[in-house]
């Protein structure tokens, strides 16, 4: 078997080291960032699902027949709602203020009537 480290054909100049050094910098950074975020996501993402868990464990209570007092029955009851998605009915235009928007026929007649003068001056 030969073995012969093959000649470099082009030479690598000052500036182009730097800005490999620079590179391999910025890109053990980046590895090093990304790492401690996942630690800290990892530790929220936990605290995360023990809240889940400790919803749903509210929720199934009515379901085996707990005791629960009639105060406590009220938030667990909204608790309910907002696990199951029964989100309250809200007309999207209400929130958006679509209804106050003005209708694609009126714009296009303003447009028409910005464009009178530079149509009757061609």
């Amino acid at each position: 078997m030969i073995v012969e480290l093959v000649p470099q054909k082009v030479e690598v100049s000052v500036k182009t080291k730097a800005l490999l050094g620079a590179s391999r910098a910025a890109a053990t950074a980046a590895v090093l960032a990304s790492t401690i975020m996942k630690l800290a996501v990892s530790g929220a993402l936990n605290q995360v699902w023990a809240l889940i868990n400790g919803m749903q464990i509210m929720v199934h209570m009515p379901l085996f027949k707990v005791k629960i007092p009639d105060n406590a029955m009220v938030l667990v009851k909204q608790i309910i709602n907002i696990a199951t998605f029964d989100i309250p009915k809200v007309n999207v235009v209400d929130i958006f203020g679509a209804d106050k928007l003005p209708k694609s026929n009126e714009i296009m007649h303003d447009v028409s009537d910005a464009t009178k003068g530079l149509r009757n001056n061609l």
